[in-house]
């Protein structure tokens, strides 16, 4: 499982990524092991209130891969990429182009709220 990062700035603000914990008790719970594979390299600021078209385009280019983490053969073929909201998907649209840009075969998406 992959949490949706958030940029290090709002994780600073906030003091923990709320998709990591998600995932981290999924993990626990379904014995699947949580990795963050990706960086948020662009600070899109905060999506509430915005349009579909905005969220879309104040996503992009949002995300790409930790250079620490080998993807092409690796085991990170199929991944359940985890996010706490979805309102246009903007956010996990872009996340799993990320993905699967970088190798990964398929991406599905898991969303506590919506």
């Amino acid at each position: 499982m992959v949490p949706v990062p958030l940029h290090p700035s709002r994780l600073r603000e906030r003091g923990f990524n709320q998709a990591k914990v998600i995932s981290q008790s999924l993990g626990l719970r379904w014995g699947l092991n949580t990795q963050d594979i990706l960086v948020r390299i662009k600070d899109a600021g905060r999506q509430v209130g915005r349009k579909r078209e905005e969220r879309l385009r104040s996503m992009a280019g949002a995300f790409a891969f930790d250079s620490r983490i080998k993807i092409h053969g690796s085991r990170f073929k199929n991944i359940l990429l985890v996010d706490d909201v979805w309102t246009t998907g903007a956010t996990m649209n872009e996340c799993a182009r990320t993905l699967k840009q970088g190798g990964v075969k398929k991406v599905w998406g898991l969303v506590l709220a919506r």
